[in-house]
């Protein structure tokens, strides 16, 4: 069995284990989300996307989340997020305040957090997101440089290592989180069936002729909005990473006056601590 044809059986075995009929999805462009949302659709569920964008701008994540809910006859929810960096920070410093450490954390897990709360709000039970998809590929440019001509057994190392590490960390705080407002979260691509369909293989067999060549195959994503690119949700058009880059314009958030937001992250988690 190849491995595009193994990991769409596993990530149809793993939906069909969801026991309630209408979860929620947090859906975007890329990929990950939307094959999870067909497999979801194939075993007999009704999902609602869920997606955000800030206030004052469609994202594309948010345009092509809503053609596919209505694409897919599913019913659809926007979170918009505050385009103010104080506004937006102070949902940020939420972030932190609840366990959050990290730049990147921050910038994901915060629009996260407002997507797993919408879903509670409208009365969802279940919430399944496609996060940590990018981890079995290494498609970041740093793990380009390192693993695209590592041996099989590096690169293993260094996933085996991710997972057990920072991804581990970052799910098993959306799981927390979401457990907290009563929900239960589910984060697929962590499970070990799918760590097991992409371990043993190198960067070229599951990036080559395309970046994430086994989750684009999947039946059904032609016929989707889906991005050709791959984008980090926090950066690009979603405006998050920007808009709170601009903490650092305001003197009494950036009280050390420091030339980047890295810094007031810091700064909040030693006062979280203290």
């Amino acid at each position: 069995m190849n491995t595009a044809v193994a990991f769409w059986s596993v990530l149809t075995e793993i939906a069909n284990e969801v026991n309630d009929p209408a979860p929620a999805i947090a859906s975007s462009a890329g990929c990950d989300s939307n094959a999870l949302l067909l497999a979801l659709v194939e075993t007999g569920h009704h999902p609602t996307i869920i997606t955000f964008t800030l206030d004052d701008r469609q994202s594309r994540d948010s345009l092509a989340a809503r053609e596919n809910a209505r694409r897919l006859g599913l019913d659809f929810e926007l979170v918009t997020l505050p385009s103010d960096p104080l506004d937006l920070g102070a949902l940020a410093r939420a972030t932190v305040v609840d366990g959050v450490q990290g730049k990147a954390n921050i910038e994901v897990l915060t629009p996260m957090r407002a997507m797993i709360r919408k879903a509670a709000d409208t009365g969802h039970s279940t919430f399944l997101t496609g996060i940590q998809a990018d981890c079995h590929f290494g498609v970041t440019k740093k793990e380009i440089i390192r693993y695209r001509h590592s041996s099989v057994e590096e690169f293993d190392a260094y996933r085996r290592d991710y997972f057990a590490t920072k991804a581990a960390r970052q799910s098993a705080w959306i799981v927390e989180y979401a457990a907290r407002i009563g929900v239960d979260a589910r984060i697929p691509y962590i499970d070990q069936r799918v760590c097991n369909v992409f371990l043993g293989h190198s960067w070229d067999d599951l990036n080559k002729p395309r970046q994430k060549e086994a989750i684009r195959l999947y039946p059904g994503l032609e016929n989707l909005d889906v991005d050709k690119v791959r984008s980090n949700l926090q950066l690009g058009d979603s405006g998050v990473a920007s808009t709170l880059a601009r903490l650092v314009d305001y003197p009494h958030i950036n009280v050390d006056q420091r030339q980047t937001v890295t810094s007031i992250y810091n700064r909040w988690v030693r006062e979280v601590a203290s």
